[in-house]
């Protein structure tokens, strides 16, 4: 049978009594000792020793986290939210405590006192959507030092709550954001009091996420920051099934190289690129010779096992900022910027030439080919895309003409000629359209 427990001592009591705070004595146990009486008014309670011997944790409800008890043996080093059970006022706070000497208890103070009317069911009520919500929430100060994260962070970032606890943010990073980023965020934060926007960051297994952050600054009635609230959910699955969309928008099937809106997109950024560099551009159309046969007579499989090949072949024979695509069928465009002159291109059209006359073998097949491959040099970046792709596929059919496994340079002659086909072309359709129905 546990014996009675000693009220505060009279000295200690009078000393209580001049505090103008409600401040609560507590034994090493967390049992109430004295109430000073500005703490008993709040709890509604006369004479304040009707308290004394209960615990803390019976007057005070501390839904969030640990318990009273549990938040002394831990140390109490922050403070803990708490709402008065309604029997002894209903009412908010915040409760801080300092140790005495060893073994001799707190000194616990109730501070940022709420009204009463509900509160306490405010209390459970946030509690219950802090800890069921699917999205995480961080609780950080105004130093933005972690204070309390729900369970949906434990989940989506693989931490436990108590490896968090009193660190910054920046456990989490990625590394994918530089300090300029994080200026930014802060900046608005502090401006806006709000920033959101999507950020990666790092789970405790090292893997890489995304996701959307919400991050709100919280104010006390003198308006100063004590503290942050971020709310964020996994955006991982969205981003891959862009990347993915994009990918297969703007990228061959086959070979995964460029396709032509990204063909086009590129060398709109190349010419502006030269534009303001003064730099020059270099458009290369190849068309692989005898394509046709080998794909007709030995089946579209053998054909797109060939592509593949060539496709990197041609890929090795330009810089990590220069493009490869494949425009359809055996065509391909390779863009390169900031050439210096017609030599360095000569190169690469040596290396495409070269890379498409090597033998594949495909299913113990050794196919031969060639390529013709047209040249268009762009040395002001004035020029529209369409037109010197189709310059360039112009300069590639005059290779052709001319025996083929050879390159052209594109000349205004070419254009002219390629002008007349198109007419020609034309008049035929017409032609064929203007018979009897």
């Amino acid at each position: 049978m546990s014996l009675p427990l000693p009220t505060a001592d009279a000295a200690t009591a009078d000393l209580l009594e001049d505090l103008a705070c409600p401040v609560v004595l507590l034994d090493a146990e967390g049992r109430i000792r004295h109430l000073s009486e500005a703490a008993a008014r709040l709890f509604r309670v006369s004479p304040a020793s009707r308290l004394a011997g209960e615990s803390l944790g019976a007057v005070l409800e501390c839904p969030r986290g640990a318990g009273v008890a549990e938040w002394l043996a831990g140390g109490a080093r922050r403070s803990l939210r708490c709402a008065a059970r309604e029997a002894f006022g209903g009412f908010t706070t915040t409760l801080r405590a300092t140790p005495l000497a060893p073994g001799e208890g707190w000194l616990a103070s109730l501070g940022d006192v709420a009204a009463a009317g509900g509160a306490a069911d405010r209390l459970r009520l946030a509690d219950a959507v802090f800890a069921h919500s699917g999205q995480g929430i961080m609780v950080t100060d105004a130093r933005a030092r972690i204070l309390d994260v729900n369970p949906a962070f434990e989940e989506l970032t693989g931490y436990r709550r108590d490896e968090v606890i009193d660190h910054n943010p920046s456990i989490l990073s990625s590394g994918r954001q530089g300090p300029g980023f994080y200026a930014e965020l802060w900046g608005r934060l502090q401006q806006a009091g709000r920033w959101e926007g999507e950020i990666w960051n790092r789970r405790k297994d090292g893997t890489l996420y995304a996701e959307w952050l919400t991050i709100t600054a919280v104010r006390d009635e003198a308006g100063a920051v004590v503290n942050y609230v971020g709310v964020f959910s996994d955006i991982t699955a969205v981003k891959q099934d862009q990347d993915r969309l994009a990918r297969m928008a703007y990228h061959d099937p086959l070979t995964g190289l460029p396709n032509r809106a990204l063909i086009l997109d590129r060398l709109e950024h190349a010419l502006a690129a030269a534009r303001r560099d003064g730099t020059n551009v270099a458009v290369i159309y190849l068309d692989l010779d005898g394509f046709k046969p080998i794909n007709d007579d030995l089946g579209h499989a053998t054909g797109d096992a060939l592509l593949e090949v060539l496709a990197q072949r041609f890929s090795s024979c330009v810089r990590g900022a220069d493009t490869v695509g494949r425009m359809g069928g055996d065509e391909f465009v390779i863009l390169l910027e900031g050439v210096q002159g017609h030599r360095g291109v000569e190169r690469v059209v040596a290396c495409l030439l070269e890379a498409a006359s090597q033998p594949v073998e495909v299913e113990g097949i050794a196919l031969r080919l060639s390529a013709s491959i047209g040249v268009r040099m762009v040395l002001d970046g004035n020029q529209e895309p369409e037109e010197l792709l189709a310059e360039a596929d112009a300069a590639m059919y005059e290779a052709k003409g001319r025996g083929r496994n050879r390159r052209q340079f594109f000349s205004p002659a070419m254009g002219r000629r390629r002008s007349e086909r198109s007419q020609a072309a034309g008049t035929e359709d017409r032609e064929a359209g203007s018979g009897p129905a």
